[in-house]
């Protein structure tokens, strides 16, 4: 729409689907909870919405929490700061964040010159049981 800024328009959609309820046809729409994925980019596009989504004046009123977040191969998306904030809210219950990683696959540990990685790591190797980690966060291939 002319004159708002995308994240107005995410909103407005969202507010649309979180408040549908249509008694005639069965659907009510108003008790669902809000989940977002992406994968490689979009995952880490997933990680920012969540994290505005939750900390926005805009949305803080009606949007449901806690937010999940469901991110497969995603890169570092914030610095220190953000990545505080963004625990500080997972801890609130407003958040949470489950970030899925393949062994091997760089995207997740870039870029990585002051980034840091959010959430709850499902690290996934070959033949070696599933790993779920909530680490401080330290750089480098073996710790995404």
């Amino acid at each position: 729409e002319f004159g708002k800024n995308k994240f107005t328009q995410i909103c407005d959609v969202l507010k649309q689907v979180l408040s549908y309820k249509d008694e005639s046809l069965g659907y009510d729409y108003t008790d669902y909870d809000l989940f977002l994925t992406g994968h490689s980019l979009g995952g880490g596009l997933a990680q920012l919405l969540a994290m505005t989504l939750v900390g926005s004046q805009e949305s803080k009123a009606w949007i449901p929490t806690p937010v999940r977040c469901i991110s497969y191969a995603s890169p570092c998306v914030g610095d220190k700061e953000y990545y505080e904030l963004y625990v500080d809210m997972e801890k609130r219950g407003l958040l949470r964040h489950l970030r899925i990683t393949n062994d091997g696959d760089v995207v997740p540990s870039g870029p990585t010159m002051s980034f840091w990685q959010t959430g709850l790591n499902m690290h996934v190797q070959k033949n070696i049981k599933v790993q779920f980690k909530y680490h401080k966060n330290k750089k480098g291939m073996l710790n995404q």
